[in-house]
């Protein structure tokens, strides 16, 4: 879905001259509005890029670290467990341990988590899916970029966030999930997660780690604006939130908006007997 053919389009085959008779279209970033969705190893994938140092230098120091400093990263563990008939089965990002002197990772592990949103699908009649959009943009020509899916991706998220925390506590660490501030927005509204009053400047059992890109930079962008929100799995009885709110709804509707849902919609008449 990504290739573009440059063969009738000499507009375009300027910009990729050399290249060959097709490209394939990268797209790191894209915004809409207000909305705007990352490439998971554009946030962060801990290679040193330059790019990604605001991010790995944040997370990192979450995890009481300061540099200079030589870690172990893990990429894609998969664990797998069985006890009493139950099974435990999760892929983690990355696992991160100190190395020490002799080489040897020591130490508890920084869990890291990247869960980014994806773009909500091609409508080439609109022209708004990735290929349409990256052929207008490079020809300089008006564009609209993909919508933002967060939905989807939070629904993935949603089945791992506490699973994945508590395991980083129960191997004597802590799980950092590094999202997108646009995400984080969403699950506020969406969820009964009060959010807003979760920031916080340390680690706690539950851990969001959000990013954006700076204002008014040129060329590549960097994701540098950080913020981090922290708390309890579960309530503590204080009236506090906890992230188990976050699968709770934000409200629930009067049963009249229901009503007039169905009002709109024909019905099957079921004849149920005995």
């Amino acid at each position: 879905m990504a290739k573009v053919s440059l063969r009738d389009d000499p507009a375009l085959r300027s910009h990729f001259d050399g290249i060959g008779p097709d490209v394939v279209c990268g797209i790191c970033s894209v915004k809409s509005d207000r909305e705007w969705v990352v490439c998971p190893r554009r946030i962060l994938c801990f290679e040193g890029s330059k790019w990604q140092a605001a991010a790995m230098n944040r997370t990192l120091r979450l995890g009481g670290w300061k540099p200079p400093q030589r870690l172990a990263v893990w990429r894609e563990s998969k664990v797998i467990a069985r006890q009493g008939g139950r099974k435990f089965e999760y892929t983690f990002d990355y696992i991160i341990r100190q190395l020490g002197r002799d080489g040897i990772p020591v130490g508890s592990p920084l869990v890291v988590e990247i869960m980014t949103s994806s773009t909500s699908g091609s409508d080439k009649s609109k022209g708004t899916d990735v290929r349409t959009a990256f052929c207008k943009a490079i020809r300089g020509e008006p564009h609209r970029s993909p919508g933002v899916n967060y939905r989807q991706v939070w629904s993935r998220m949603a089945g791992q966030l506490i699973v994945k925390s508590e395991a980083g506590l129960k191997w004597g660490g802590r799980t950092v999930w590094v999202i997108q501030d646009a995400l984080a927005d969403y699950i506020a509204k969406t969820t009964g997660l009060r959010l807003p009053d979760m920031r916080a400047k340390n680690l706690g059992e539950v851990n969001l780690l959000t990013f954006r890109y700076g204002e008014g930079e040129s060329g590549p962008r960097q994701l540098v604006k950080s913020e981090l929100f922290a708390g309890p799995i579960s309530a503590n009885g204080k009236g506090e939130p906890c992230f188990l709110d976050i699968i709770r709804a934000p409200f629930v509707p009067e049963f009249e908006k229901l009503e007039a849902v169905l009002k709109k919609r024909e019905f099957q008449v079921l004849d149920w007997g005995g």
